[in-house]
């Protein structure tokens, strides 16, 4: 890049700072307090890093200025309608489509930019996220039931309880195994983009980590019960209930790669080019 361009890129980036600044905000606050979106913090380094990948290692594929005067045109009116009804998520959304319009209009190789922009979106919260919780604590509660009912088969179902010899053991909306689905769908968007497979394979890689978190959580709340039966609700309910969020997420990535495996596409490109 010449100094002109180095100027010109200082220059959007700082517009572009100046204007998101309330969005950024408000993302930085919901990395903090939303536990579904406590993974944003990686999101915008990987972007970045894939971002400066995509700029190394593809060759150039030609401006589309009419597509990216599009894009950006439309972030322009998102991030306005946003702004004038100060609707955050809608002016957080509006990078993407901005971002994503100068890519292609100032970059030779910004439709390989594309994806890095896009994997913002599962960095910024969703506003009916909660919807998700609910769907997916049903299949959580019912799926450790019938498990724990296996070994005790005395054990009550009082949805969204667990009873088991007298205690009651309540699987809340934050148990549904929604932050862990989230959490691993982006991680299999990110493997997904590094297979060299077809699209469908792609896909469905991304589509079996919903439900391997999900079974991964039926498990963990099925041996919490069990350790609380077993040992103390206490134990289960302290170390035990936090120390088994990450034994069983790794878990569910396993499956996820012993999925790839299983497909026949565990071909990667190579990351650092």
């Amino acid at each position: 890049m010449k100094g002109r361009d180095w100027v010109f890129a200082f220059a959007v980036c700082a517009l572009l700072s100046l204007l998101y600044f309330g969005a950024f905000s408000w993302l930085l606050n919901a990395w903090l307090s939303d536990r579904y979106y406590s993974h944003g913090f990686l999101i915008p380094p990987i972007a970045i890093f894939l971002i400066w990948r995509a700029l190394k290692s593809k060759p150039a594929q030609g401006r589309m200025p009419i597509a990216g005067i599009a894009l950006l045109c439309t972030g322009a009116l998102m991030y306005v309608l946003g702004y004038a009804a100060q609707y955050q998520f809608a002016m957080a959304l509006s990078i993407v489509p901005v971002l994503s319009g100068l890519a292609l209009m100032l970059s030779e190789k910004g439709r390989h930019l594309l994806f890095p922009i896009h994997l913002l979106l599962t960095a910024i919260p969703l506003p009916w996220t909660a919807n998700f919780g609910i769907f997916l604590q049903k299949p959580s509660v019912y799926g450790s039931f019938w498990i724990v009912k296996l070994f005790k088969p005395d054990t009550l179902l009082q949805y969204p309880s667990i009873i088991v010899n007298g205690s009651s053991f309540n699987v809340e909306l934050a148990c549904s195994g929604l932050s862990g689905a989230i959490a691993l769908f982006t991680i299999a968007i990110i493997i997904a983009y590094f297979m060299r497979a077809p699209l469908w394979k792609k896909t469905a890689i991304c589509a079996l980590s919903v439900p391997f978190a999900v079974a991964a959580n039926i498990l963990r709340i099925a041996l919490t019960v069990g350790v609380g039966v077993w040992f103390s609700p206490q134990v289960a309910e302290g170390f035990f209930h936090y120390a088994s969020d990450l034994v069983l997420f790794i878990v569910a990535l396993l499956l996820l790669v012993a999925s790839s495996k299983v497909m026949k596409c565990l071909n990667f490109e190579r990351i650092i080019p």
